[in-house]
């Protein structure tokens, strides 16, 4: 078994944290309700996402015939398709940057985050809003950070440690088989 604690103590802290303010911000602050502002353009506001990243694939509707499953499902799934690919690469004996295994295990943290929403509560609940004069980003939450932080990781993690290229092999040019000698 290949121990690599790092990126799952990290998924859990992230875990821990998004879930946490989650349950925060639903206890304290009404759906819809902008409760706080900070510097202007940073404010706490509770909104429910059935979508993925800004809402999209939110009116998805997939009937498999004998069932119909929903965007906010495929979105869950995904998530823990995602997540589990994750611990699969983890846990194999391959060697791996620092770098590499703390942008994992950050994307592990916010996959897990936002998909137990989505399967628990069939939305995810997200609360950071950044609105300056005609900037409104999407709001937001701990899960959607440790994702963009993650993935943005791993792009400089190849950036700065490109996998190794197998060299170039070539076929050797034929030679010729060698004359018989002459019977004496």
């Amino acid at each position: 078994m290949h121990r690599r604690p790092l990126p799952f103590a990290l998924a859990l802290v992230l875990i821990a944290l998004d879930q946490a303010t989650k349950s925060w911000v639903v206890a304290e602050v009404a759906i819809g309700e902008r409760a706080a502002s900070w510097l202007g353009f940073f404010h706490l506001t509770h909104t429910r996402n059935t979508g993925a990243a800004f809402g999209l694939l939110r009116d998805l509707q997939l009937d498999l015939g004998f069932t119909v499953i929903d965007g906010v499902q495929v979105l869950g799934l995904v998530s823990l398709l995602v997540a589990t690919a994750i611990v699969v690469v983890l846990r194999r004996p391959t060697r791996l940057d620092r770098l590499t295994v703390v942008a994992l295990g950050t994307l592990l943290g916010g996959a897990v985050g936002n998909g137990i929403d989505r399967l628990r509560l069939g939305y995810v609940t997200d609360f950071i809003q950044t609105q300056a004069g005609w900037f409104d980003f999407p709001v937001f939450n701990v899960a959607d950070i440790a994702i963009v932080v993650g993935a943005g990781l791993l792009v400089l993690s190849t950036l700065l440690h490109p996998s190794p290229r197998e060299p170039e092999t070539r076929e050797p040019a034929p030679v010729d088989p060698p004359a018989p000698e002459p019977d004496a």
